[in-house]
């Protein structure tokens, strides 16, 4: 037999783990870090690093080097006098908290409103808030507040009717559902919920002298009733279905529960994790992340699918949901999935990105711990350039997935993807002879490095036999000459303000035998 020639894709399946080394899914690789099969530069499907992040606002919230506990963004009524220069009669308010402070900010700067300085816990790993109307609610376990836009002011969230959730604990989580604030979370009440009056925040009066289908309702006098498990999280799906994420169930609330709603278990395979560790698809689809670890996704009617299942679930297997907060934001440009998996504590951490056109996962990591984002959000603004999905750190800053970027904020990417096995049919031992790799013309330089084994796995854990430079576009051919069974390329760049982009790849065997078989 005379030399063989393979072209070799870019895996855009993703990471796979859940086979035998010699039985790798064709389209899949056995390790990624920081690389999507589609080229943020042009959106083609070609392999590539992936996109940077760079800071939203140059400067640092006021709360200092400590973690930002919330990032969300409101819509409002622009002023009466803006209307006529403006299309829309809507504006954009971006709010932030830090070390229990609530900040406003832009492109250019933070702000404080009135009384916004330590409103808040400082303490709370994680605050959650909830919008109505042109006031954000504030779930921090501790503190009755939220913030008025219309006033720039954080006030006292008082009750005008009963009383807010919550006497020696306050609730945690907080979500907005069919015109109600919705809470729970409450630590000495963790299975119920609490929603305030449709359409007013502030009457919580579950006993009125008429009953009337708006009034405030809880769990513990509905006929609905309590949830059967311990609350981690809401999503509010629609007008007709709240899902309560809970400790190792699913449960769902369909219909007003004061019109006659009721409370059903769709689940008692998972539940999920504390927070807000799920995110809605435009399609209707939910993910999430399970109680016990894996990425799971459900469209409300049907059982929840664990998608990590066959490919890299055991990753998620040892994530310890107790000392991460797990947070996930749908990339609407990506048409994908961020999946942040960032310890409470300064610590190293690798997250995950879903990619719903391939089906595949990628493995990302920072080269800074401060990175890391307890909280995300997505904010669409008008402008394309406020299109984007916004980090916070652990240093008091916002970041920004930048498209544009080649490093984290002057941080270096350390990226690269093992593409193999390279083998031949039947067992058969080879040379490889030549490598021929095509870059992305608007790619920066790369690496290549080859490794052999006697056996796949071999191949895999062996060190380095031959390395090359890479630069952009046509390469002249690589000649590692080495001798196996199977060998792994791998394509790699850790330097400084670089990135790289994947064409194709051919390589050259010049096969040898049959390995030798054991006798007993």
């Amino acid at each position: 037999m005379g030399t063989q020639l393979f072209q070799q894709a870019f895996p855009f399946k993703g990471i796979n783990e859940n086979y035998s080394f010699h039985g790798q899914p064709p389209g899949t690789c056995a390790d990624a870090l920081n690389v999507r099969a589609y080229d943020p530069d042009t959106g083609r499907s070609r392999g590539a690093q992936r996109a940077g992040l760079s800071k939203y606002l140059s400067g640092q919230h006021t709360g200092g080097t400590k973690t930002i506990q919330d990032l969300t963004s409101l819509v409002f009524v622009v002023a009466a006098a803006e209307v006529a220069t403006t299309i829309n009669w809507r504006n954009i308010k971006r709010v932030a908290v830090c070390n229990g402070s609530v900040q406003t900010f832009t492109t250019s700067a933070f702000a404080t409103p009135t009384s916004g300085s330590g409103a808040l816990s400082s303490l709370a790993n994680k605050i959650f808030s909830a919008p109505m109307f042109d006031k954000l609610y504030f779930a921090d376990g501790v503190n009755e507040k939220l913030y008025n836009l219309t006033t720039d002011a954080v006030a006292a969230w008082t009750a005008s009717s009963g009383s807010l959730p919550g006497t020696t604990y306050k609730p945690r989580l907080i979500e907005l559902w069919h015109g109600r604030i919705v809470c729970s979370g409450v630590r000495d009440d963790p299975h119920n919920w609490f929603m305030s009056a449709v359409g007013d925040a502030d009457n919580w009066n579950y006993s009125p002298a008429t009953t009337v289908e708006t009034q405030a309702i809880a769990g513990n006098n509905s006929t609905a009733g309590k949830v059967g498990d311990v609350i981690n999280t809401m999503i509010p799906y629609n007008d007709d279905l709240l899902i309560f994420g809970c400790d190792h169930s699913i449960w769902q609330l369909t219909g007003d529960p004061v019109a006659g709603g009721r409370i059903d278990r769709i689940s008692d395979i998972t539940g999920m994790s504390f927070g807000r560790p799920w995110a809605k698809t435009p399609d209707g689809a939910i993910y999430f992340w399970g109680s016990r670890g894996g990425l799971y996704r459900m469209i409300p009617g049907s059982a929840p699918e664990r998608i990590s299942a066959d490919k890299i679930d055991e990753r998620f297997a040892d994530v310890d949901i107790e000392n991460v907060m797990v947070s996930m934001v749908w990339d609407d440009r990506t048409q994908g999935l961020h999946v942040f998996i960032s310890p409470l504590t300064a610590a190293a951490a690798t997250h995950y990105y879903y990619d719903a056109r391939n089906d595949s996962f990628w493995a990302d990591s920072f080269a800074s711990t401060n990175h890391n984002p307890i909280t995300v959000d997505l904010f669409d603004g008008d402008d394309p350039t406020d299109r984007v999905v916004l980090l916070g750190g652990m240093d008091g800053y916002i970041r920004k997935i930048d498209v544009a970027a080649d490093d984290d904020d002057t941080e270096d990417i350390d990226s690269y993807v093992v593409i193999g096995p390279v083998k031949l049919a039947q067992n058969m031992s080879f040379r490889l002879d030549e490598i021929q790799v095509l870059l992305g013309e608007n790619s920066d330089a790369a690496k290549l490095e080859v490794y052999v084994g006697n056996t796949v796995e071999q191949a895999y854990n062996s060190t380095q036999v031959f390395e090359a430079n890479l630069v952009a576009g046509r390469n002249p051919s690589k000649r590692p000459r080495r001798r196996g069974h199977a060998a792994y390329i791998k394509i790699l760049n850790d330097d400084p303000d670089s990135k790289w982009s994947y064409e194709s790849m051919n390589v050259s065997l010049t096969p040898y035998g049959r390995n030798a078989q054991r006798i007993s």
